[in-house]
Formats: structure tokens, C-alpha cells, sequence
């Protein structure tokens, strides 16, 4: 109870809270000022409207000096109101004092109703305290409300199902006990853990390998995605399938008739072992080879230049077209014929008495056995050749590189004016000389210590055998290589890692800068260091004698084994703990949730307020009722034969256990899923492409309704039919004859290996192309401009006609025939002697290379020129003034005659 002013003397009355705002007493309405007068009335003595200046009263101003009125002003002295200080006594009200009982405000007192607040109840609902309601009754600062059962220090709110010491929060879907946290995907019943990746439902499990709606197990070598299954030998990526005797890697495929190993391939008409190869139309069976130009049917063999058609063998020397027969020694292109004693080759003739193998021709006085050749200057019993340049009594050899007076000799390797000596091993333009060790070709240079061969240059600091590369900074006897990062002496190694001054080795995982090191177990970022027994990770750490899995911390004196905490104060011992609200002697217990007044035990699972006994199996709040059967929480309601962990729904049809799902049309035991499209008992499953019922197999290639069939080869909308040896795409068709890859039609008659067909009028085997005026039989090919009948071949320039044959060497037109050594336009004729550029005419007797002209009387070799008076034999030279009958030397001085 307060006090409050109360009637017209403003007296005192007593006040109560549970009273209307601004109520002054028991009998009076809110604003009453006593039994006589009305609100706002002024005393009983003056009448309205009364004026006295002198009194200072005027009533109709509502003024009055004595008594303190004023209206315009709000003032009366005896009701206690003044509007400008805020004051009116019979409201209750009082500005300065804070204070306003219609309101309900009072400061001193700390009252204010609309706010909630009274300092003597100890409630304030900003604050939401509230002392009535408990020991910690209400308290928002303190986050404590003991009826809803919230407590943030604990960590405890029920409506939100939040206990931090259990670990519980229904929000969050975590509870230790149960194993279970939503965020982490954690629920040990349900076998989910999405960070270790396990869901036992769905058959997963990161840590194995496992998935079974991916259809993956590692253990098992299964990948559904990646088409991989090792029992079944399956592995789409590397393309391998046992049963179908498909292998990419090893390129076989059985169906396809496809083995690179033992290099066979149906398609392609390859087979290693047979020696078979369409595309490069080989077959050693029918012994075929066309790269080679091998046909033994056709009797063709290009490498040995065999041909029948065209009567060519090599071996045996024979080619009709060209007339030549080794056997009988004859070949007209060479001129050649034994019988005849003609070789144009190599010269012969033996009516004409020509060999110019034997260096003979009677005619032009040669003979090579003797080693004479007039025209040539050759006699070798004097050791003299103009041509070869030999003079033995000069020392002369021009073959042989050897000339005395200017000290050459080839064979010696000698040649003073360009400073080669082969035998000192001396060649200045070369820039060789052995003594010195200098060979600029093979740069070698000992004094400099160079040998490109060896890879050695001192200047450079290089040898190759000794892994020495100053620029590259490599040395392997010191183990130095800059580019790899390698230097023993530093202890350097990038691709292993290890650097001894920075301290880093990555084998042994040792780091300075980022203090690791593995063997002594520490790690300066994870704060772990065995030998000091420090483990920020695990919280611990021996010097500051702290170990957050033993929960002991000397300086905050906490001790788990102990129990006890002296922040928390706790000490079991005494049976005491703040945050868990336990007391031994009072009979609490929070985290036991034991509460002997309110009828609380957790333990036994019992709360009357909230009507909880877990004896029982009763829950109202959770709806739980064992004997019935019913658990909301887990969706558990017998009668209904619901149970949601089980996954277990009788009216929608839904058991996971058993892998049932009626909506989603699954049944694990009957082996049926829509989604998936798989019944067993039908035989269907849409992943594996099978349905027994429509005769479709994917793996087996099977679809009856689209006529496919792998096995047999048969695909009706493609056209294929194996037996048949039909395949439309590829355009094959064996009945018909047909195949246009390899270009084969029977009725078209067209064959392309063959490199036959009709309508073009063409065949290769015959040689025959209209199209390009080709015939082998006939001998005609317009391209080459080849005619046998008309004697015509543009290759070989043959015209016989025109009379002209380019190999012979014959055209008529020009007057052109080797054979008889005949050629108009250069003036050569050999039966006449005649050769115009070689200055020859045997008729005139004049040889420009033998220097003879008869008229002139001019012949070289014997010394003779008529014009000059020259006459070696006679030994006569006018212009010398030399004649050895007459003795005369004009060069000589007068008594050599006499001694000669």
C-alpha cells in the first residue's frame, strides 16, 4: 500500500495498485475533489460573475487572487492545480516529482504502468523481470523465464526444443544423444553423415566408394555412370566389355571381328595372320599384293618385274615389248646381239673390228690392251697420255695429283703452295694440324681446350662427359643444375622439394619458416608441438597445464576429473553446480532435470506440469503415448501403422526397409521402380535398356519391334542383316553382289579392286579403259599417246610413220640415226667420217683433236706442219732454225752439233 492526496483539504489516503489509474480512495470516482463541490468550482461565497479589482477577482474571468484562481491560466491554489508547473493534486499529478496517478507513474517510487515497471515488485516488462514468479522468476538481460523454461547461460529453451548441455536444438535438428544435426547432415539412426558422406538409405558412403543409386562400389569396381563393373569386366571410358569380347586399349571387338594384337579387322578386310588387307589389296593366300604390284593369277610381280600379258621378267632378262632377251643376248634398245657379235653399248662390232671395252678400232688406230691411242696421244711403253696427263720422265701424273717441280702428290696428300701434308696432318685452308691438335671442322682445339665431339670448351666452362655448363649452371660432380634447382653443397633440390638453408625438406615434411617438422611433430599453423605437448586442434597444452578433452585449465581452475569449475561454480563434491542448477541439499538438479517442489525428475522422464512420464512412454507436449503406440516427433502412430524413421506410411503404401513406395511406384522385393524404370518380374529396366516383353536388350543389342539384333547383326531400319551379308548404310548386299565401299555391283558389273565396269568400258585386268582410249591387248593408251598397230608410243618418242624412234636415236625428218652415227643438222656421219663440231673428215684427212689436216700437211702426233717447215722425225724446225740431217740448231751454240 502507498499513500496518496486525497480530498478537498488534500489529505493523504492510502493508494493500492489493484485500484482503477488515479483512483484517491475507496469511495471516490477518478479526479473526485469531495462530497460538495463539482469539478473546477471555486468556493461557495462567490457568485459567477462577480468582479472586485481590489480583491482581484473577476468571475467571469475565473480569477481570485486570495484563493489563487486563475483560469486563463489554469491556477488554483486549494484544488492544487497549476498547469504551467505541470501540477494538479486531485489527478494526481506532478510533473517535477514525476509523478501521475491516471498513468499510473511514479519515479521516486519507480512505478510506471504502461512501461510495466515497479521497483517493490521487482518487475520491469522492457526488462522482462518479473521476482513473483521465482527464485531467477523472469529476467530478459539475464535471458532467464521459468515458465516458458528459457535460461540463455544454460542454453535452454524449450518451445524452441534448445538445451546446449544435452545438446539439443529442434531448429537447428541437432540432439547428441540421438546423433542427429541437420546443418552437418548427422543422424547415427538413419546412418547420414554428409561430411563423411554415409546415407545408409540411399546405399552411400564416400569412405568406401559406395552409391547405390549412382550405382558405384569401389570395393566392388562398379561405376553405373562410368559404365565400369570389374566382376562383369565392363569399363566404358577404356572401352572394355568381356562377354562382348570388346577391349578399345587392346582394339579388340569380337562382334566387329576386330583384334589389333593379332591385327585383324573384319570391317576393314584386314588379317595379319592370313596376310590379308583389302584397303592395300593384299591377300597371301591368292598371293595379291598391290602396293607391291604382286598377282599371282594375273602373273604380275613388280618387285621382281615379272608381267605375262606383257612378256616382262626381269630376272630372266625378258621384255618383248622392248626386244630384249638376256638368255639370247639381245636387247634393240641397246643394240645388242650376240649371234651377231653387236653391242652398240658397249661398242662392239666385230665386221667393223670395233670393242670399246678392249679400247680397240682398227680404223682410228687405237688399241687399249697396248695402251696406244693416236688421236689421244697415248703410248704406255714410253709412259705417256696427253689426256691423263702423264709424263714419267717430267714426274708428271695429273690422275695421280703428282707434279715434282711444284712438289704435288695427292696420294701422299701433299701440296706445298696450299699447305697440305696428309701425312703430318697438316691442311691450312681446313685449319687441321694434328702436332697442334687444331681441327676447325670438328672444332677441336687442344691449346684452347675445345672439342665440340666431347662437348668440352675451357673458355666457356663446358664437358659434356664431366656434366660440366657454367652459363646452364650445372657441375654433376659438385651437383650443381640451376635450371632443375639442384645444388648439393646447399642442400637445394626443388623437384624434391628440400632447401637445407631455408630448412625445407618435403620428404621428411619439415618447413622452417612455416615451423614444421614431422618427426618431432610440429606445426606452427595447427599449433602442435609433441615435445612441449602442445595441440591447439585439441586444446592442449602441458606448460599452461591446459587439456580441453580432460577438461582440465590450471589458471581458470577447471578440473573435468574433478569437477570442478570456479567460473561455473562447480564442485561435485559438494554436489554443486550454478550452470547445471544443481543442489544436493535443495533437491535440484537442471541437468538431471530433478525438481522435488514442482514435480520434476528428467531421468525418470517426469513432469507433472507438463504431464511427461517416460515410464510410461507419455509425452503430451511431444504427443508420445507408449501403450498407444504414438510418437509425433518420429512419426510413429500404430493404429494409423505410421512410423517415419522406419518409413513406414500403410495408407500411401510406403515401407523403406522393405523398399516400398506405392506414389513413387518402388518395390524392392518385387524389384520394381517407375522412376527408374525397372520390373524384374517383366523383365524391364530402362538404365540397362532391357524389357523382355518388347524383346528389348540394350547390352545385348536386342529390339525386336526395330529388328535389332547384335549378335545375329540385324538391324531392320539400318538394313543390316549379318547372314544375309545385307547392310543398306554401308550399301552391301551379298545375294545381289553389291558393296560400295569396296565398289562392287554384279549387275552394274562394276568392281572396284578390280577396277572393272561395264558402262565406262572399263577393266584393269584386261588393261582396258575406254573413257582415257586405253587396251592392253591391243596396245593402245591415248594418255600416253601408245598405239602397237600404228607403231606409235610418245613415251618412248616412236613414230613409225614419222620414222622416228628416240631410244634407237631415229628421225627421218632431221636425218637423225645413232646406230649408223648419222645426225643432218650437227654434220655427223660415221660411215663417211664425217663430225663437223669434232672438226672430222676422213675423206679431206682432217682431225682438229689430233691436230691433222692433210691438205695443209699438218699432223701433231708425228710432229709435221708443212706451213711452219715442222718435221719431228726429220727433226726439222725452220722457225728454231733446227734441221739434225743438216746438223743445224740455231738455239745451240756452235760446238754442240759437232759433240752431238
Amino acid at each position: 500500500m502507498r499513500w496518496a492526496p486525497w480530498g478537498p483539504g488534500l489529505r493523504w489516503a492510502p493508494w493500492d495498485p489493484r485500484h482503477k489509474v488515479g483512483s484517491v480512495g475507496p469511495r471516490h470516482e477518478v479526479g473526485s475533489v469531495g462530497p460538495r463541490l463539482e469539478v473546477g468550482s471555486v468556493g461557495p461565497r462567490h457568485e459567477v460573475g462577480s468582479v472586485d479589482k481590489e480583491l482581484g477577482v473577476d468571475k467571469e474571468l475565473g480569477v481570485d487572487k486570495e484563493l489563487g484562481v486563475d483560469k486563463e491560466l489554469g491556477v488554483d491554489k486549494e484544488l492544487g492545480v497549476d498547469k504551467e508547473l505541470g501540477v494538479d493534486k486531485e489527478l494526481g499529478v506532478d510533473k517535477e516529482l514525476g509523478v501521475d496517478k491516471e498513468l499510473g507513474v511514479d519515479k521516486e517510487l519507480g512505478v510506471d504502468k504502461e512501461l510495466g515497471v515497479d521497483k517493490e515488485l521487482g518487475v520491469d516488462k522492457e526488462l522482462g523481470v518479473d521476482k513473483e514468479l521465482g527464485e531467477l522468476g523472469v529476467d530478459k538481460e539475464l535471458g532467464v523465464d521459468k515458465e516458458l523454461g528459457v535460461d540463455k547461460e544454460l542454453g535452454v529453451d524449450k518451445e524452441l526444443g534448445v538445451d546446449k548441455e544435452l545438446g539439443v536444438d529442434k531448429e537447428l535438428g541437432v540432439d547428441k544423444e540421438l546423433g542427429v544435426d541437420k546443418e552437418l547432415g548427422v543422424d547415427k539412426e538413419l546412418g547420414v553423415d554428409k561430411e563423411r558422406g554415409v546415407d545408409k538409405e540411399r546405399g552411400v558412403d564416400k569412405e568406401l566408394g559406395v552409391d547405390k543409386e549412382l550405382g558405384v562400389d569401389k570395393e566392388l569396381g562398379v561405376d553405373k555412370e562410368l559404365g565400369v563393373d570389374k566382376e562383369l569386366g565392363v569399363d566404358k571410358e577404356r572401352g572394355v566389355d568381356k562377354e562382348r569380347g570388346v577391349d578399345k586399349e587392346l582394339g579388340v571387338d569380337k562382334e566387329l571381328g576386330v583384334d589389333k594384337e593379332l591385327g585383324v579387322d573384319k570391317e576393314l578386310g584386314v588379317d595379319k595372320e592370313r596376310g590379308v588387307d583389302k584397303e592395300l589389296g593384299v591377300d597371301k593366300e591368292l598371293g595379291v599384293d598391290k602396293e607391291r604390284g604382286v598377282d599371282k593369277e594375273l602373273g604380275v610381280d613388280k618387285e621382281r618385274g615379272v608381267d605375262k600379258e606383257r612378256g616382262v621378267d626381269k630376272e630372266l632378262g625378258v621384255d618383248k615389248e622392248r626386244g630384249v632377251d638376256k638368255e639370247l643376248g639381245v636387247d634393240k634398245e641397246l643394240g645388242v646381239d650376240k649371234e651377231l657379235g653387236v653391242d652398240k653399248e658397249r661398242g662392239v662390232d666385230k665386221e667393223l673390228g670395233v670393242d670399246k671395252e678392249r679400247g680397240v678400232d682398227k680404223e682410228l688406230g687405237v688399241d687399249k690392251e697396248l695402251g696406244v691411242d693416236k688421236e689421244r696421244g697415248v703410248d704406255k711403253e714410253l709412259g705417256v697420255d696427253k689426256e691423263r696427263g702423264v709424263d714419267k720422265e717430267l714426274g708428271v701424273d695429273k690422275e695421280l695429283g703428282v707434279d715434282k717441280e711444284l712438289g704435288v702428290d695427292k696420294k701422299r696428300g701433299v701440296d706445298k703452295e696450299r699447305g697440305v701434308d696428309k701425312e703430318l696432318g697438316v691442311d691450312k685452308e681446313l685449319g687441321v694440324d694434328k702436332e697442334l691438335g687444331v681441327d676447325k671442322e670438328l672444332g677441336v682445339d687442344k691449346e684452347l681446350g675445345v672439342d665440340k665431339e666431347l662437348g668440352v670448351d675451357k673458355e666457356l666452362g663446358v664437358d659434356k662427359e664431366l656434366g660440366v655448363d657454367k652459363e646452364l649452371g650445372v657441375d654433376k660432380e659438385l651437383g650443381v643444375d640451376k635450371e632443375r634447382g639442384v645444388d648439393k653443397e646447399l642442400g637445394v633440390d626443388k623437384e624434391l622439394g628440400v632447401d637445407k638453408e631455408l630448412g625445407v625438406d618435403k620428404e621428411l615434411g619439415v618447413d622452417k619458416e612455416l615451423g614444421v617438422d614431422k618427426e618431432l611433430g610440429v606445426d606452427k599453423e595447427l599449433g602442435v608441438d609433441k615435445e612441449r605437448g602442445v595441440d591447439k586442434e585439441l586444446g592442449v597444452d602441458k606448460e599452461l597445464g591446459v587439456d580441453k578433452e580432460l577438461g582440465v585449465d590450471k589458471e581458470l581452475g577447471v578440473d573435468k576429473e574433478l569437477g570442478v569449475d570456479k567460473e561455473l561454480g562447480v564442485d561435485k563434491e559438494r554436489g554443486v553446480d550454478k550452470e547445471l542448477g544443481v543442489d544436493k541439499e535443495l533437491g535440484v538438479d537442471k541437468e538431471r532435470g530433478v525438481d522435488k517442489e514442482r514435480g520434476v525428475d528428467k531421468e525418470l522422464g517426469v513432469d507433472k506440469e507438463l504431464g511427461v512420464d517416460k515410464e510410461l512412454g507419455v509425452d503430451k507436449e511431444l504427443g508420445v503415448d507408449k501403450e498407444l503406440g504414438v510418437d509425433k516427433e518420429r512419426g510413429v502412430d500404430k493404429e494409423l501403422g505410421v512410423d517415419k524413421e522406419l518409413g513406414v506410411d500403410k495408407e500411401l503404401g510406403v515401407d523403406k526397409e522393405r523398399g516400398v513406395d506405392k506414389e513413387l511406384g518402388v518395390d524392392k522385393e518385387l524389384g520394381v521402380d517407375k522412376e527408374l524404370g525397372v520390373d524384374k518380374e517383366r523383365g524391364v529396366d530402362k538404365e540397362l535398356g532391357v524389357d523382355k516383353e518388347l524383346g528389348v536388350d540394350k547390352e545385348l543389342g536386342v529390339d525386336k519391334e526395330r529388328g535389332v539384333d547384335k549378335e545375329l547383326g540385324v538391324d531392320k531400319e539400318r538394313g543390316v542383316d549379318k547372314e544375309l551379308g545385307v547392310d543398306k548404310e554401308l550399301g552391301v548386299d551379298k545375294e545381289l553382289g553389291v558393296d560400295k565401299e569396296l565398289g562392287v555391283d554384279k549387275e552394274l558389273g562394276v568392281d572396284k579392286e578390280l577396277g572393272v565396269d561395264k558402262e565406262l568400258g572399263v577393266d584393269k585386268e584386261l588393261g582396258v579403259d575406254k573413257e582415257r582410249g586405253v587396251d592392253k591387248e591391243l596396245g593402245v593408251d591415248k594418255e600416253r599417246g601408245v598405239d602397237k598397230e600404228l607403231g606409235v608410243d610418245k613415251e618412248r618418242g616412236v613414230d613409225k610413220e614419222l620414222g622416228v624412234d628416240k631410244e634407237l636415236g631415229v628421225d627421218k625428218e632431221l636425218g637423225v640415226d645413232k646406230e649408223l652415227g648419222v645426225d643432218k643438222e650437227r654434220g655427223v656421219d660415221k660411215e663417211l667420217g664425217v663430225d663437223k663440231e669434232l672438226g672430222v673428215d676422213k675423206e679431206l684427212g682432217v682431225d682438229k683433236e689430233l691436230g691433222v689436216d692433210k691438205e695443209r700437211g699438218v699432223d701433231k702426233e708425228l710432229g709435221v706442219d708443212k706451213e711452219r717447215g715442222v718435221d719431228k722425225e726429220l727433226g726439222v724446225d725452220k722457225e728454231r732454225g733446227v734441221d739434225k740431217e743438216l746438223g743445224v740448231d740455231k738455239e745451240l751454240p756452235p760446238l754442240l752439233p759437232l759433240l752431238t
